[in-house]
């Protein structure tokens, strides 16, 4: 019984990454790193504390997991540029940032870089049209629901209230949700020189 376990559990580690987009993974974990330097100068709720320094942490994670196993990464796959997907966003945190402090800026580039995270898994689902993982798609689904989600609570939160960060979150709320990703990605295929 143990072996066939290992054998299980060698399986799954091995096939841990096929479907998945590094470049995703990446920017989810620059995300995290810049939205939650918060963490840093104020005393907040242990919750709070908890749930950021897990995001940062499982994100690290995933992370090393990819370096680790990096003969299973599918390269030719995540084709997507990052350097499409940052330097637009860290020019707009510049230019659309509350104030110039650095903790501001990173936040406000964090805002604009989730909203396209996911771009890249969409360019690799794109890419890899004959895989049907399933759990790829319950990634890619639970991701899209996540965003839609959090649209509604910002919505629900800050709409009437505070304009400056309702412009900035409603830029980037929504590009990010997969209502026809077939149709998203091959337009942003086009604009991000994926094929």
């Amino acid at each position: 019984m143990s072996v066939e376990v290992h054998q299980r559990v060698n399986y799954w580690y091995l096939q841990f990454k096929t479907g998945i987009s590094r470049s995703t993974q990446i920017l989810y974990c620059l995300v995290f790193v810049t939205r939650y330097l918060d963490l840093l100068d104020k005393t907040q709720a242990f919750y709070l504390v908890f749930f950021k320094i897990t995001y940062i942490v499982t994100s690290i994670i995933v992370l090393a997991v990819f370096y680790k196993l990096d003969s299973t990464y599918e390269r030719q796959k995540d084709t997507c540029s990052l350097a499409a997907i940052l330097v637009p966003c860290s020019i707009s945190a510049v230019l659309l940032a509350e104030t110039y402090q650095a903790v501001d800026i990173l936040w406000t580039f964090s805002q604009f870089c989730e909203g396209f995270a996911m771009v890249p898994q969409y360019v690799f689902c794109y890419r890899d049209r004959l895989a049907k993982d399933v759990g790829v798609t319950f990634y890619v689904l639970s991701m899209g629901a996540y965003r839609c989600f959090y649209a509604a609570n910002w919505i629900y939160k800050k709409a009437p209230y505070d304009i400056h960060t309702t412009y900035v979150v409603s830029l980037m709320a929504m590009p990010a949700t997969p209502a026809d990703a077939s149709r998203d990605v091959t337009v942003l295929g086009l604009l991000l020189r994926a094929s």
